[in-house]
C-alpha cells in the first residue's frame, strides 16, 4: 500500500475515467438513497465518489475506507464532516448491520480474498440494505486476455516511474462468479448493467441483502 501512498498527492489528475464511472454509478444507484442514509465507500481513494454523493445530498451520513493513510489524509482535507478511516475491506471495523449502502467502485479485483470482502460487506449492511459493485468483469477468453494484459500494462508502467507493483496480485472476476459468491451471502441482483461487448467498461450491478 505504500506504492498508493506515493501516488496519493496526484492521484486526482488522472481521474477522468474513473470521474465518469463514478457519475454513472451514482445515477445507477440513486433511487435507492434515502435522506440520512449511511453510505460506506470501500476503497474510496481520496474520496471523490463520496464527493459527489454529498454534494448532491447533505443529508447522507458518508464513511470512506481504505489502505492508504495518504489516500485518506487526501480525502479527509476534500470533505468535511464525513469519516475516513485507514482499513481492510476484508476487515471492515463496523458493526453488524449499520449500513444502508456500500459501494466498491473500480476496485473489487485488486482484493486477495473478494469473498471475505463481501462476507463482511454482507455482516455491515442492514437488511433491505443494497451492495453496489463497480467493475471490470470478463467472462470468456478473449475478455480474460485483454484484462491481464490491461494489469500487466498499469503495473509495468507503475514500475518504470518507481512506484513499484501497484495492484500486485490483482485478478478480475467474472460476472457469473461474482453473483454465485453474492448468493452464497444472501446477496441477490436488484438491478444490473452487465454488458458483455463493453470489453473495457464497468459492469454496475446492485445487490440487496435478504436475510
Amino acid at each position: 500500500m505504500s506504492n498508493y501512498n506515493k501516488i496519493a498527492k496526484f492521484y486526482d489528475y488522472f481521474q477522468y475515467y474513473c470521474s465518469w464511472v463514478h457519475k454513472n454509478s451514482i445515477q445507477f444507484f440513486s433511487d435507492y438513497i434515502e435522506n440520512n442514509s449511511k453510505i460506506l465507500d470501500i476503497a474510496c481513494g481520496t474520496g471523490n465518489l463520496l464527493k459527489e454523493l454529498i454534494n448532491k445530498n447533505k443529508t447522507l451520513k458518508l464513511y470512506g475506507i481504505d489502505e492508504s493513510s495518504e489516500m485518506i489524509r487526501c480525502a479527509c482535507k476534500k470533505i468535511r464532516g464525513a469519516k475516513f478511516i485507514v482499513g481492510q475491506a476484508e476487515k471492515l471495523p463496523f458493526q453488524n448491520n449499520y449500513f444502508d449502502l456500500i459501494v466498491v467502485t473500480g476496485a473489487f479485483y485488486c482484493f486477495q480474498n473478494k469473498e471475505v470482502v463481501i462476507t463482511e460487506c454482507q455482516r455491515v449492511l442492514k437488511t433491505n440494505g443494497h451492495l453496489f459493485i463497480a467493475t471490470v468483469a470478463f467472462d470468456n477468453f478473449f475478455q480474460r486476455l485483454v484484462g491481464n494484459l490491461c494489469i500487466k500494462f498499469s503495473n509495468n508502467f507503475s514500475i518504470i516511474c518507481g512506484l513499484g507493483n501497484v495492484d500486485e496480485g490483482a485478478r478480475y472476476i467474472s460476472i457469473k462468479n461474482l453473483k454465485n459468491m453474492t448468493e452464497r451471502h444472501n446477496l441477490s441482483v436488484t438491478k444490473a448493467d452487465t454488458k458483455y461487448y463493453q470489453i473495457l467498461s464497468n459492469k454496475f450491478i446492485l445487490f440487496q441483502k435478504t436475510a
